[in-house]
């Protein structure tokens, strides 16, 4: 089983788009639709990584991002923003790996997850 992989995003296209072209480089993907089920998700399922949006119902990537950020066991856990927000409004004071715009090149992400996990 490879490296596992938390999608975050609650457009369904995105999301079926990032898990196909993830699974097929042997990664171990799992989704979450919402900010609270993201957050749930890393608690119960560990992820080595998360590709997440900001503009998400329930808690938006900001806020995930913060309680990642603040939680011991997750604080340095890898984060690409994959999101249409402004590349501005997520500063480095977040901690955030990588942004990349929506829309995106899924080769380009496989890339940068690639790198990030050392594949």
């Amino acid at each position: 089983m490879g490296k596992k992989i938390l999608v975050a995003d609650d457009e369904r296209n995105i999301v079926l788009l990032v898990k196909v072209n993830l699974e097929r480089q042997g990664y171990d993907v799992i989704t979450a639709a919402d900010g609270e089920e993201c957050l749930d998700r890393v608690r119960s399922e560990k992820p080595d990584l998360i590709v997440l949006d900001i503009f998400m119902p329930k808690l938006d990537g900001f806020g995930v991002l913060k309680a990642i950020r603040e939680a011991p066991d997750t604080a340095d856990l890898p984060v690409i923003i994959l999101s249409q927000e402004d590349e501005d409004r997520v500063s480095s004071g977040d901690r955030v790996d990588m942004y990349i715009p929506k829309p995106f090149d899924p080769r380009d992400l496989i890339a940068l997850v690639k790198s990030i996990l050392g594949d």
